[in-house]
C-alpha cells in the first residue's frame, strides 16, 4: 500500500486514472480530522455486471458520537456506482478541499459491511 500526506489533486486525478478492477485495488482518501463526521471516502473499480463496461464505486463512511456508539452504532456507510471518471475526479478533489459530497440518494450499504466483517470474523475463527 503507498500511503501520501496532503495529496495535490494532479496526484489524486493521477491515483484515480490508474486504478484497476482488481481485488484490493483502491484509493482512500482518510483525512486527519473529521469532515462534517465523515472518516473517509473510497473507491474501487468494478465491470458491470455481464458486460465489460467499467463504473467506481465511491463510498462515504460517516462516524457516530460517543452516545450512538454506546448503542451500538460504529459507523454508517454510503456507496454510489458512477460510470464517468471525471465525475469520481471531481468528488475526490472536492472531498480533498474539505466539502464531503451530498449523499442522500446512495445507498446505505452499512449493514452489508457490519455482515461482511462477521463473516471474515468467522473464517477466522474456523482456521484456528
Amino acid at each position: 500500500m503507498t500511503k501520501f500526506e496532503n495529496p495535490s489533486p494532479e496526484l489524486i486525478e493521477h491515483a484515480i486514472e490508474t486504478i484497476r478492477p482488481m481485488y484490493d485495488n483502491f484509493i482512500i482518501l482518510d483525512p486527519e480530522d473529521l469532515l462534517e463526521d465523515c472518516r473517509f471516502m473510497q473507491t474501487a473499480i468494478s465491470l458491470k455486471k455481464d458486460t465489460t463496461v467499467l463504473e467506481y464505486i465511491v463510498e462515504l463512511q460517516f462516524a457516530y458520537g460517543e452516545a450512538e456508539i454506546a448503542k451500538g452504532k460504529l459507523f454508517t456507510q454510503y456507496q454510489t456506482l458512477v460510470g464517468d471518471v471525471s465525475v469520481v475526479k471531481r468528488l475526490f478533489r472536492m472531498f480533498a478541499l474539505g466539502i464531503v459530497p451530498d449523499c442522500r440518494t446512495w445507498n446505505d450499504i452499512t449493514q452489508d459491511m457490519l455482515d461482511e466483517w462477521a463473516e471474515q470474523r468467522k473464517a477466522r475463527e474456523a482456521e484456528k
